[in-house]
């Protein structure tokens, strides 16, 4: 099979989502900070959290693990992948899994700081410090070890394809975002 990373300049799929973990490392180097000031004693920054809680759930899993799940996996699982490339994906998707657990975990331990917080404080260092853990590992497996590699499996077409895809989950994005504000905001009359 020829390798497709000999394109020149034509954006391949892998492109756009390695940007995206550009981002994500700044943002898990600022919660590594927090959770060294926890460590030293310090007070939890509710708003820090839930500002951390909104971007991995937005940003990082909805927009970037969106891109990953409902394209580029869904795609690969069409293909007739190498079984390193099979245990590599299912171990990103496990990722995925215990990293929407860990954002849950830190949303809900922010939101009960004000009524426990011994408990919510210990909560909400733990959750930061397995974010820390988590995110530069799946992203250094990602980047070094799957998204070069899975390009070769696809046609100039079939990443074009994918390309294309990828603008509409960013709509999504925002339409989920704002769906679960007027949620958010109902629930407030209920």
């Amino acid at each position: 099979m020829p390798s497709n990373r000999n394109l020149g300049d034509t954006m391949q799929p892998i492109g756009p989502l390695m940007w995206e973990h550009r981002l994500i490392e700044q943002m898990v180097d600022l919660i590594g900070r927090e959770a060294d000031r926890l460590d030293c004693g310090g007070e939890p920054d509710i708003h820090f959290a839930m500002q951390c809680a909104d971007f991995l759930s937005v940003y990082a899993d909805a927009l970037h693990h969106g891109k990953e799940e409902r394209i580029l996996f869904r795609e690969l699982k069409k293909k007739d992948i190498s079984p390193k490339h099979k245990e590599i994906m299912n171990g990103l998707e496990e990722d995925h899994k215990l990293g929407r657990e860990l954002v849950s975990r830190l949303r809900s331990s922010a939101k009960a700081f004000g009524n426990e917080p011994e408990l919510a404080f210990e909560d909400i260092r733990i959750s930061l410090r397995e974010l820390v853990r988590l995110y530069p590992r799946h992203i250094r497996t990602e980047d070094r070890d799957f998204f070069h590699q899975v390009m070769d499996y696809f046609s100039r077409d079939e990443m074009d394809s994918m390309l294309a895809e990828y603008h509409n989950v960013a709509r999504d994005v925002l339409y989920d975002k704002y769906q679960s504000v007027v949620d958010d905001l109902r629930e407030k009359f209920t």
